[in-house]
């Protein structure tokens, strides 16, 4: 599971235009476009299904991670970039999500500095 989560975290890019994270290129069949040369295409970045079965993958792990008590940090990391994922902004209003991932930054922040001493 972690290293899922590792190569996900790892195909996210940010998008240049919010800041958040994307999944691509991919394809998204439901979302087929016609090219100037008039082909059918449908390679895109961000698809839904990409972003729910990430966003599934990483919140799972992260659980697993915390029954586990193991992971501390990778666990903190798995849920902020979560959080920047554009299928996540769309559930929460903005404020709440900033909210949410200054937190668990700070948390990280923390948790790495008392195991770097």
């Amino acid at each position: 599971m972690k290293e899922a989560a590792e190569f996900y975290l790892n195909f996210l890019v940010e998008d240049p235009k919010s800041d958040l994270l994307v999944s691509g290129p991919s394809i998204s069949p439901e979302n087929s476009f016609i090219t100037p040369n008039g082909e059918r295409a449908s390679l895109c970045m961000g698809p839904s299904m990409d972003h729910q079965i990430i966003q599934d993958h990483l919140l799972s792990t992260a659980k697993a991670s915390e029954l586990l008590n193991a992971g501390v940090t990778f666990r903190h990391e798995m849920l902020i970039q979560s959080l920047r994922l554009i299928c996540m902004r769309n559930r929460f209003s903005e404020k709440i999500a900033n909210i949410i991932l200054r937190i668990l930054y700070f948390r990280c922040l923390l948790i790495k500095y008392i195991i770097d001493r």
